[in-house]
């Protein structure tokens, strides 16, 4: 994670990644059977984090934009709690080939994108989002404003761009009965 974080999925070699956990390039070869493998691993275990962390928010009994408030803060606090982490799931959104070479990572991606369609459905059967709301497209836009902020964030060091309440706050506008 620590060498993605810091190169693209095409300059980082096998020893490069050696030398950053302080193993052997057998070591590595011995668990992961390329670098794909590998990068397919990485890609699960980010994957799984950010679901744990959507899971983790649906479950509370909040409204939707309290949820997605969460789920925002969460993702945009990243950079400064789990800096490499951070990078690394960037990394798997923007480099292209990082995804090219990791085939298993849309349908990852796409079980979150399942939950959260999920939670806007349930907004809208509570009445909370408008019947005219294309679930799918909102839920859409709402991932790609958290990653282009997670972006700024990880470019800038500190915490540009707007706070998850306002994110929200526009986003609920344009889809909201309210």
């Amino acid at each position: 994670m620590s060498v993605l974080a810091r190169a693209n999925y095409a300059e980082i070699s096998m020893q490069d990644i050696a030398k950053a956990g302080g193993v052997t390039k057998p070591t590595i070869y011995y668990y992961f059977e390329s670098k794909q493998g590998l990068f397919e691993a990485l890609s699960s275990m980010i994957v799984d984090h950010i679901r744990d962390i959507v899971l983790e928010e649906i479950a509370g009994s909040r409204g939707l934009s309290s949820t997605l408030e969460g789920i925002a803060s969460r993702m945009l606090e990243s950079p400064y709690t789990s800096p490499d982490l951070a990078s690394a799931l960037f990394a798997f959104y923007s480099d292209p080939s990082l995804k090219a070479n990791v085939p298993t990572l849309r349908g990852e991606m796409e079980q979150i994108h399942m939950l959260l369609k999920d939670l806007f459905a349930r907004g809208k059967a509570d009445g909370v989002v408008r019947e005219d709301v294309d679930v799918d497209l909102i839920c859409r836009i709402y991932n790609s404003v958290i990653h282009s902020y997670l972006g700024m964030r990880l470019e800038s060091g500190c915490c540009g761009g707007p706070g998850p309440v306002e994110i929200v706050r526009v986003l609920m506008q344009g889809v909201g009965k309210d």
